[in-house]
């Protein structure tokens, strides 16, 4: 869930929030060779550092904002202000 603000009622409420993340990660580094990996083709591409440590940040961050509705309800019977 994340806390925001009711359009209507203008109210701070927990907004419950499902989010699936589908995604591809691409390494850095070839962990067989050691080597710096070939890029991939998009430069806004999630990837694995060099330690293999995956960052969940910023895929969590954008599918969280992606998931917050565009008028978030504090309920649906909000009669507003």
């Amino acid at each position: 869930s994340v806390k925001t603000t009711c359009a209507r009622c203008l109210e701070d409420f927990s907004c419950p929030l499902e989010i699936t993340i589908e995604e591809e990660f691409f390494p850095l580094m070839d962990m067989v060779s050691e080597f710096e990996a070939s890029s991939p083709e998009e430069s806004d591409s999630f990837t694995i550092d060099e330690h293999q440590i995956l960052d969940l940040t910023e895929a969590i961050r954008q599918y969280t904002l992606l998931a917050i509705p565009m008028k978030p309800l504090c309920s649906d019977d909000c009669g507003g202000v």
